[in-house]
């Protein structure tokens, strides 16, 4: 079987207060077309559907009408999502009674008590079982019985890895024993393996205090494939079977949101992988360099581009720039579009602060808020491991009164 794997998809999201939904849309026409002529089996997104737990009217039309159009694709067994940090599992699984005997399936979050909701069998035209699905979603470790206050940092670690160690592995021998011809593959939004300074992903695990989990995690005895989401940039992981497929649209003007969108193919009796890059309806891109040096650039942009193009800018310079946003807005056109004047010291490359927008809590998670709060009330402390094991405790409290 063939399989096709995105995640990160963040419907609803903006950038420096412009709307998106444009570029998702070009996003999910190409991803139906690809669907469509590639033969694909099983569709698989590993989370962050939409941006915000509250998604709106517009960011739910356009998914539920994607999920809608995945009815009509003839050779789609399957469509699996699980939820993301993002997303709301109780909102996100509140319509599955309209998806029985559908080819959309949704896993919204986790429940201890029901694991074998987790295992997604894929059934061939034959009737059997070559391929199940290990449809994991975001899941708190306090979730696996691995509570903060119980255990040092090291130890907190060890017991964070060992829960979702049993966890993969418990799913997987489950599935062998139920149906013990069928690959298994396995989903997942966490943060595994190495990851750069700069990609986007909130550290997931008890607030960030233990890093990311080993690729380990998963055994590549079991899993033939692991769809992971929650970093925006596509890579293997380590040598073991587990791939992060990266968002379809960049995010942020960072090195890592800048790199190329992709999704990734596999196909199930081969073993072979490779990944397909998305056709951008727009690209963003991050300039830097002396106010003349970026003036050229902007020039250069604009007699060139073939798509749509917004620009962030740090200016380097040894006065301060007034009125820096508006002179470079001068240069937008309507190829190029300048979102963001930063400035920067020539000699000292620190970021002047009275160019930064202020952060817009609409477009940031409750840690990310925290944070914030906390750096604005506290200049210059970082908080201790046992303030972020408070906040994580009532994180994971405001998520069970919610669902």
């Amino acid at each position: 079987m063939k399989i096709l794997h995105s995640s990160d998809w963040h419907l609803g999201i903006e950038l420096e207060g412009y709307r998106r939904e444009d570029e998702h849309e070009h996003f999910l026409n190409w991803l139906c077309e690809r669907l469509h002529s590639q033969a694909i089996d099983v569709l698989l997104m590993a989370g962050d559907i939409f941006h915000q737990s509250n998604p709106s009217a517009a960011a739910q039309a356009m998914f539920y009408t994607f999920v809608e159009r995945l009815e009509h694709i003839p050779t789609l067994k399957k469509a699996v999502f699980i939820g993301g940090n993002h997303d709301s599992p109780a909102r996100l699984e509140a319509p599955t009674p309209l998806y029985k005997n559908r080819k959309f399936h949704l896993v919204g979050g986790y429940q201890r008590e029901n694991e074998d909701a987790l295992l997604v069998p894929i059934y061939n035209d034959q009737g059997e079982v070559p391929l199940v699905i290990v449809a994991a979603p975001y899941i708190h470790e306090v979730r696996l019985g691995v509570s903060p206050v119980r255990f040092e940092s090291d130890g907190l670690r060890e017991a964070t890895i060992d829960a979702f160690t049993d966890l993969y592995t418990r799913l997987a021998e489950q599935a062998k024993s139920q149906w013990p011809n069928a690959h298994i593959v396995g989903m997942g939004h966490l943060t595994c393996g190495e990851s750069k300074d700069d990609d986007y992903g909130t550290p997931l695990h008890n607030v960030g205090t233990i890093a990311s989990l080993p690729p380990t995690i998963f055994c590549s005895k079991l899993y033939r494939y692991v769809a992971l989401g929650h970093i925006h940039r596509g890579y293997r992981v380590g040598d073991g079977p587990a791939n992060y497929s990266g968002s379809p649209l960049s995010m942020r003007f960072t090195a890592s949101e800048l790199s190329q969108r992709t999704v990734v193919e596999f196909d199930c009796t081969s073993g072979e992988y490779f990944r397909v890059p998305i056709p951008p309806l727009r690209q963003l891109k991050h300039l830097r360099g002396p106010r003349a040096a970026l003036e050229t650039q902007l020039k250069e942009l604009q007699r060139h581009a073939t798509t749509e193009i917004w620009v962030s800018l740090s200016v380097q310079t040894d006065e301060y720039m007034l009125g820096a946003s508006e002179y470079f807005q001068e240069f937008s056109n309507e190829k190029v579009k300048v979102l963001q004047v930063h400035q920067e010291r020539a000699n000292n490359p620190i970021t002047d602060q009275q160019e930064e927008p202020l952060p817009d809590v609409r477009q940031m998670t409750p840690r990310e808020i925290f944070q914030t709060l906390y750096q604005m009330t506290f200049p210059g402390e970082v908080p201790q491991d046992s303030v972020y094991q408070k906040f994580d405790q009532a994180v994971v409290a405001a998520g069970e009164d919610e669902a």
